[in-house]
């Protein structure tokens, strides 16, 4: 496929030229500093193979990450404790507490040979394994950077703008739609590392930031807590969630501009909202998409163990010239497919844009009709009383179907098990009300502010066998 370039062509030579300072804590640098420091720590350490860059928390780990992209040097970015894939000989993280008296010497860590040969010029990201095993997925470091480009030009940034990154640099969010548009773009970065309730507060009070970065989870949290945070004329950009209309419009009300971002591991940036319009996500220009039922393979229902199979449903495909060059996954590797089957449930406009409803994965024909699991999780969210959602396909059969049920943690102590069903009955249509409930303190979650669906199927149908397990043993 021919693959159409910005007209500055050369993202490369843009990213080493780049006036753009970066922020951690009260240390600022520039962006040419940081990649010669990156350099330099490479030579010290002997990388010239792949090298696992595990968490990118610190200085000298973002220093690297800069000098690898700019040296077109393979590299493998992951979260701090993540299982490394078998393509990697060296692992560079933060050492832990107490390890070194000096934070700043890196944790260099060999690794037995690789199984999985790199691909040339290209970094690569783990896919979150949410929905199924996690792939190792490589992009083109020239591509993922004409993609910045594009989200630079659609979003407005420039060497004006003041940008707060709260989200971690190992996905594709954080590194591809934040870090390298601002940086192409010359802005003054500021990163929230390891963001947490409280820092997230004082910086976004500071109000020193007119583009914030972050996720509908930190929103929610946010919003929730501190209605008004007396920002003002402020971009926001979500994404890695759903954005329900409740939350777009109060974040409209606190920042006056509110974007949606949609993407993926493995097509990078696809698509960004018109401001204030979360509905509708509108692709980069070269980016098309187009709506089928077709896929390559029989679609799974979400996390189940009897390979129960979900409604056939509208399904986005999204052609872009800049996605991943390939991925490895267990039966080897993949070249990129021109159209890519993103397994959301989706309708394209006849304006070439599209309004997204939730995974096909996560889906479900409940009595003739189909439930959208996101779709529900976000009417749910919006009840005064929950504060998070999460609802599941367990591999059960009742009698209208299979078994929907619900994870919540509450913003109202009160709330029980008993309280929250009668809520659903009054509130919900009868294909949309659970089956099971439960109450968390707490949901997992992954890096990224998703559930972590794995675990919570993991812990819920195992908690269900126990209950079923005991009702038995007590009938008999």
């Amino acid at each position: 496929m021919t693959k159409t370039k910005p007209q500055e062509a050369n993202g490369i030579g843009r990213l080493s030229r780049s006036k753009a300072k970066i922020t951690i804590g009260s240390q600022q640098y520039d962006v040419c500093s940081l990649i010669r420091r990156g350099e330099a720590l490479s030579e010290a350490y002997g990388t010239k193979s792949c090298v696992a860059l595990c968490g990118i928390n610190t200085w000298d780990l973002l220093a690297l990450l800069l000098a690898f992209l700019v040296k077109r040097q393979s590299c493998l970015l992951s979260g701090v404790d993540t299982d490394l894939p078998k393509v990697v000989s060296t692992a560079i993280r933060q050492p832990s507490a107490g390890s070194s008296n000096d934070p700043s010497i890196l944790s260099v860590e060999s690794l037995p040979s690789p199984e999985i040969s790199a691909v040339p010029n290209c970094f690569a990201v783990l896919s979150s394994g949410t929905l199924g095993q996690p792939k190792v997925i490589w992009h083109d470091i020239e591509s993922t950077l004409f993609t910045a480009l594009l989200v630079q030009e659609r979003l407005q940034l420039s060497a004006q703008s003041k940008v707060l990154i709260t989200v971690p640099l190992h996905h594709m969010y954080g590194l591809g739609a934040a870090l390298l548009p601002a940086i192409v773009a010359g802005a003054d970065i500021t990163l929230l590392l390891n963001a947490n309730l409280i820092s997230l507060f004082q910086s976004l009070r500071s109000g020193e930031h007119d583009v914030v970065y972050s996720t509908p989870h930190q929103m929610r949290a946010v919003l929730k807590r501190l209605p008004d945070l007396g920002v003002k004329h402020c971009s926001l950009v979500m994404a890695g969630d759903a954005v329900s209309g409740e939350l777009a419009q109060e974040a409209q009300r606190v920042f006056g501009r509110c974007f949606n971002l949609y993407g993926s591991s493995e097509l990078g940036v696809v698509a960004i909202s018109a401001a204030n319009e979360v509905e509708r996500l509108q692709p980069l220009k070269p980016v098309y998409f187009r709506s089928d039922t077709v896929h390559p393979e029989p679609v799974q229902a979400t996390l189940s163990a009897n390979n129960l199979t979900a409604t056939p449903s509208p399904c986005l495909w999204v052609r872009h010239p800049y996605a991943a060059r390939g991925f490895h996954d267990q039966q080897g590797y993949h070249p990129m497919a021109e159209w890519w089957d993103t397994r959301d449930v989706a309708t394209v406009h006849h304006d070439g844009s599209c309004s997204l409803r939730g995974r096909v994965d996560l889906s479900v024909n409940r009595t003739g009709k189909l439930l959208v699991l996101a779709e529900l999780e976000q009417q749910l969210m919006a009840w005064p009383e929950i504060d998070r959602a999460v609802a599941s396909i367990l591999p059960e059969q009742q009698a209208g179907g299979l078994t929907l049920a619900l994870l919540v943690k509450a913003n109202d102590g009160e709330l029980n098990e008993s309280v929250l069903r009668q809520l659903c009955v009054a509130r919900l249509p009868y294909f949309a009300r659970p089956d099971r409930y439960a109450i968390s303190n707490d949901i997992p979650c992954l890096a990224s502010g998703k559930p972590d669906r794995k675990t919570i199927m993991r812990e819920y149908y195992n908690e269900s066998k126990r209950h079923y397990s005991a009702v038995t043993a007590t009938a008999g």
